[in-house]
């Protein structure tokens, strides 16, 4: 099974735990990737380098990124030898972060890391919520990783809603996540790398309808709302007090409350007119 570690350098306000439990979930969905939260790495400097609405350099980037690698990986190592724990392999790394590169490209694969830069997020890429995009960029590096080192040949330069438009603008990148589907070609590609049946789930998980709704308990829907994020009121990266009311409103308790409220304040009316 393939390895996917993921990698949150700092995300502001958006609710970790919301996006791990996401990831996560994806586990039980399908058996073909293997995706993993790695410890939280607060003390390296090209992680500071990351933060929120920074623009990194490229050539910068390109020269510490192999070296970043290599020290999680030793990093990791130490860490299960502290601790006295088997050993793990991160396979392959995705790092997610709301920098920007100076090129202006949100996505860069190489064959042991991709990056993630969604600093320009808001004003270039949404909708939909930052949160989406986000499982849908990591939905769509399982299916880069399981095509293996011919995942390049997925890149077509026409917009398409699927994970191997190249995207020239980023406003079209947005469409990845609302569309979510692979299109013919690269379902193609993905069915020769690991079957049909498996490609064809793969390609439900982009459409993302397992996220369920907030009427079901059980659902991740209602679970990410408890850790934080509502997927279907929240556009940001943490809800605004506008979007936190809504919420309220639409939760089934709380409609619940207000009903027995306007009962209560009706009947108060009604006595206060003496006609109760």
């Amino acid at each position: 099974m393939l390895r996917v570690t993921i990698i949150c350098a700092d995300l502001g306000k958006l609710p970790i735990p919301a996006l791990e439990y996401l990831v996560l979930y994806l586990n039980r969905l399908q058996s073909d990737v293997e995706f993993q939260i790695a410890p939280a790495f607060n003390d390296n400097l090209f992680m500071d380098e990351l933060a929120p609405d920074r623009v990194i350099n490229w050539d910068e980037f390109e020269s510490k990124i192999a070296d970043f690698v290599k020290w999680v990986n030793v990093t990791t190592q130490d860490l299960e030898i502290g601790y006295e724990l088997q050993h793990t392999e991160l396979g392959s790394i995705a790092i997610i972060s709301l920098s920007s590169l100076n090129t202006n490209w949100y996505s860069v694969y190489q064959p042991d890391v991709s990056t993630y830069f969604l600093g320009k997020w808001e004003t270039h890429m949404a909708p939909p919520s930052i949160l989406e995009s986000i499982i849908t960029l990591i939905i769509s590096e399982g299916i880069y990783r399981l095509i293996g080192l011919d995942a390049t040949r997925m890149a077509h330069i026409t917009t398409r809603g699927c994970p191997g438009d190249f995207n020239m603008s980023l406003i079209d990148t947005r469409y990845k996540t609302l569309v979510g589907s692979l299109c013919k070609d690269c379902l193609s590609q993905l069915e020769e790398a690991i079957g049909v049946e498996h490609a064809n789930l793969w390609n439900k998980l982009l459409k993302k309808r397992w996220i369920g709704t907030l009427d079901d308990p059980y659902s991740p829907a209602s679970h990410v709302s408890k850790l934080g994020y509502n997927l279907f009121v929240t556009k940001g990266l943490a809800p605004t007090p506008q979007e936190k009311v809504v919420a309220f409103l639409k939760d089934e308790g709380s409609k619940q409350i207000i009903q027995i409220f306007g009962a209560v304040l009706v009947a108060l009316v009604l006595v206060w007119l003496g006609l109760g």
